[in-house]
Parts: structure tokens; sequence; C-alpha cells
């Protein structure tokens, strides 16, 4: 994934960990999060999500693609408990979580190289919350998220050891107004400066966002996304245009009636010397309620 977009993608999951207060991470109920940084909650309190993807040009007959899918899971909480990831009918990938008042622990199962990732989140008497991760042939690492006083600003720090002590490795800065707007995230590591800068004029939902990277009279646009929502603030349209990659990729919605998205058409339209590329993918999605 472009490094931009994975930004994108991190800011907006971060994000939704900005409760100071209450249940751990309970702004992340009945919440799944896309690549294009779609973070709405799901609606009508589904208990379980099924993604297809295949590409457009099989949408006719798609069904020999429905050996490759994930299926997400929910309890009566809306915490999202489970993902298992399937090709050819077979599973490659599972993650479990398990929650509490203070905390999560999480695994992910690699099904094809054996591979373990186990996740611990605790919330500290002071009120930070410090996640431990461990991997298989891998140092352990972690990660310190606190919250300022008036809950405008959350501080993500990842360390490359479990002290968390000295010089973070990663520091993102996410910024909000009105409590759950975004409105920018600035991170910093030794792979440079980036900053997403997100711009509102309805209630949730952005209507555009800039990406930068470097910082000051170095800082260089790297892409923009455009939201064009309806009036519950699904996004119908959403476009992104990345100047450093010369591309645009596209995202359409068709949803049901709780309003949860129930297919996307992503395009990626590429400049070659022949002229633009384009590559569609339809993901469609069952829900059960």
């Amino acid at each position: 994934m472009r490094k931009y977009s994975l930004l994108l993608t991190i800011t907006i999951t971060a994000a939704a960990c900005h409760p100071a207060n209450g249940p751990y991470r309970n702004m992340e109920k009945w919440r799944l999060v896309d690549g294009e940084g779609n973070s709405l909650p799901l609606r009508g309190m589904p208990q379980k999500v099924t993604e297809y993807s295949y590409p457009a040009s099989d949408s006719v007959t798609p069904v020999k693609w429905k050996g490759r899918f994930r299926q997400f899971e929910f309890d009566s909480s809306g915490n999202l408990v489970s993902i298992d990831n399937y090709s050819n009918d077979s599973l490659i990938g599972s993650l479990r979580r398990r929650f509490d008042e203070n905390g999560m622990q999480e695994t992910w199962s690699n099904k094809v190289n054996g591979k373990l990732i186990a996740t611990t989140s605790r919330r500290l008497p002071d009120g930070r919350i410090k996640t431990i991760e461990t991997q298989t042939a891998e140092k352990p690492t972690a990660t310190i998220l606190r919250y300022l006083a008036d809950g405008d600003e959350v501080i993500r720090e990842e360390y490359a050891d479990t002290a968390a002590q000295g010089q973070p490795v990663r520091i993102t800065q996410l910024y909000y107004e009105r409590y759950y707007h975004l409105v920018r995230a600035r991170i910093s590591s030794k792979d440079g400066n980036f900053e997403v800068d997100n711009f509102y004029t309805r209630a949730y939902e952005p209507d555009s966002t800039l990406t930068f990277n470097g910082a000051g009279l170095f800082k260089k646009l790297l892409g923009r996304t455009i939201y064009h929502s309806d009036e519950l603030d699904n996004p119908i349209f959403v476009t992104r245009i990345s100047k450093m990659f010369r591309s645009i990729e596209e995202f359409s919605y068709r949803y049901d009636k709780n309003g949860n998205w129930v297919r996307r058409i992503e395009t990626m339209i590429t400049k070659v010397e022949k002229g633009p590329n384009a590559v569609s993918t339809v993901t469609d999605r069952e829900i059960v309620y």
C-alpha cells in the first residue's frame, strides 16, 4: 500500500480511539475502517459482515470469486471480536479480540506460515493506554496513547521495546474539534514528517483531506481526497488524487435500507506512456443483522 494511503488509514484508526474516559475504545463500536478512510460506524447493530472482492470485469458472474472473502463478527456490545480471511474457501488468517473496561487482548494468526502476532492493551493508572505487541521472530514493541486534559489532542508514541523509555521511533499527534472531528494529524519518524488535514462542513465525515510530507518550508502536497456524501453523511463518491504517483482512485457506493454500503466499486487510474490505464475492483458486502 502506498505510504500516504497507509498514513491516512492509520490516522483514522487512531482517531477512533479518541475518548479518554469510559470503556476502552468506546467509539469503535460497530466500526470498520475502509482503505479510503470511510470510518462511519455500521448502522443497525449488525452481527456479521462478509466482504467479497473481485475484478469489475467479472461482475456479471462473480460466483467464482466467492472463495476469496473476509468475515467480520461483532459481539452484542458492538466490539469487533473476530476477522477471518479466506482464499479458495480455505482460512489463511484470523484475528481474535477480547475486551474489558480497561483494555483489549488481540491475536492475529497466519495460517499459511504459522506466524503469530499478539497485542495486549491496558489502561495505566494515569489514564494512558499502553499496548505491547509481540510477533514471531521479532522483538516486542510498545505504544503509548495519551490524551490531553481538554480532550482536543491525542499523542501516540511508538517505541522499539516494551519499556517505552527514551525517544520514540514514531510520534503521531491528533488534533480534534468538537470532540469527534479529526482536523489534523502529524506524524514524525526517521522516515520523515507527514501531515493529514481534514476539512468539514458536515456533521461527521470530512468534505476533503489533504496529505503532505515534510514540514514548514519543506512541506509538499502528496495528495487530496474529496468526499461527496448524501444527506445521512454516507459517502456516495470519493476521489483520491495522488500528485506523487500521478494516479487517481475513485470509490462509488450503494447502500442498503439500514444505511450501510453493500457494494463499493474502486477504480485506479494511472498515467502510462500510452495514456490513462484504469483497473476496477468490486467489493460486495453481505450483512447479518
